[in-house]
């Protein structure tokens, strides 16, 4: 049995965590009720956006806790 190539693991790792991290974005945005524009490591408002204080630090701090909360289950 061939054992993984030892790059290949970190770089998917890298890359899910990267995908996993915007999708908190993409959802916290969505659910304000925004049509997010998504790519690989990025997620924006639409053009002309206008988005609160409130709205900005939640649509900021999701990316962050989704990525916690992929750890805390990558812990277990």
């Amino acid at each position: 049995m061939r054992k993984p190539n030892i790059y290949i693991i970190p770089f998917v790792s890298v890359l899910l965590v990267m995908i996993f991290h915007e999708l908190g974005h993409f959802i916290a945005g969505t659910s304000m009720g925004y049509d997010m524009k998504m790519s690989l490591n990025m997620v924006r408002f639409p053009d002309g956006a206008t988005i609160d204080d409130q709205q900005q630090v939640i649509f900021y701090l999701a990316g962050p806790l989704f990525t916690l909360v992929l750890v805390f289950f990558a812990i277990l």
